[in-house]
């Protein structure tokens, strides 16, 4: 009987170490591409970009950032598999072409504390651009995009690739306005 306590007092420990996150503290909000988000740096992400977003119309800036900071890195692997590579320098035009100068949202891409969220937001318009333009291989995008493994912290949901989003931010939806996140990718065949 004190066994059958222990062994179930051990299952309800590990129940619970699960339950919190992908490590035994929860301090890992991420990890993809070899790479860890942890609640630390994602809750400095988020903090720098409320300072930043003023009239960005950000209705949730922690899933903004877990988007764009992963989804930056799986389409930077998309890309590869195509023989593409995007530079700093094709966002800088990109930015420049579709934002307001003089705004605050047009002072985020320059801001180097949220540069690796702002890369992987542009990175995701580039995506939405090339695929409904018929750019790109689609199979091969699509091939290129499993090539990244991603889990999250259960708190956010899952990963859901064809979204290139947590499955909270699918279910929660999109705010509108010039930062809002295009919620799926609709692919020529």
């Amino acid at each position: 009987m004190r066994l059958n306590r222990v062994i179930a007092g051990l299952v309800a420990a590990v129940a619970v170490a699960a339950m919190a996150g992908c490590s035994p503290n929860g301090s890992v909000a991420a990890t993809y591409d070899g790479q860890v988000l942890t609640e630390q740096r994602l809750t400095e992400l988020t903090s720098v970009l409320d300072e930043t977003k003023a009239d960005s119309q950000i209705a949730d800036t922690r899933s903004f950032v877990l988007v764009n900071e992963i989804g930056g890195t799986v389409i930077t692997a998309a890309f590869k598999s195509l023989g593409v590579t995007v530079t700093d320098d094709d966002r800088t035009q990109w930015w420049n072409g579709n934002m307001s100068p003089g705004t605050a949202v047009y002072a985020m891409w320059s801001d180097p504390r949220i540069h690796s969220v702002m890369a992987g937001y542009i990175d995701r318009q580039l995506v939405s651009t090339l695929a409904q333009s018929g750019a790109f291989d689609s199979n091969t995008f699509m091939a290129g995009l499993a090539t990244v493994t991603v889990k999250l912290n259960p708190r956010y949901g899952t990963w859901e690739p064809d979204y290139l989003a947590p499955s909270t931010a699918v279910t929660a939806g999109s705010a509108g306005g010039p930062l809002a996140m295009p919620m799926t990718f609709t692919v020529p065949q």
